[in-house]
């Protein structure tokens, strides 16, 4: 059985909703979050970009998204006080799930659908 998305460390305590396409996150401007991740110019490590789209894919049905990583990548940062919402949409070969700031894609993650 995977692990539960509400398992994980948290810091945000952040709910990705069963069945839901998109998550929306609001990043504390203190920085914190990214505390030694680069201190004079705080950004989202992409490790913890890439949780949030292994947690909205579980959340869109696929079954240990680890496993069915495609390809992942990453255009743009994610700085404190940002906003971004983690959404989903169908790809060619399965699911793809993007971290976007208002227009912007910060990053993509595409996984493969189980069968």
């Amino acid at each position: 059985m995977s692990e539960s998305t509400s398992q994980r460390h948290d810091p945000l305590h952040l709910v990705f909703e069963r069945g839901s396409q998109e998550t929306t996150i609001h990043i504390p401007e203190d920085g914190k979050l990214f505390a030694g991740h680069f201190d004079d110019y705080p950004i989202a490590p992409g490790a913890l970009m890439l949780d949030w789209m292994f947690r909205q894919a579980e959340a869109a049905g696929v079954h240990q998204p680890q496993r069915n990583l495609l390809r992942s990548r990453f255009m743009r940062e994610v700085k404190p006080g940002d906003t971004v919402i983690i959404r989903c949409r169908p790809a060619q070969r399965g699911l793809l799930v993007e971290v976007a700031r208002g227009e912007e894609i910060s990053a993509k993650a595409w996984f493969q659908m189980n069968s």
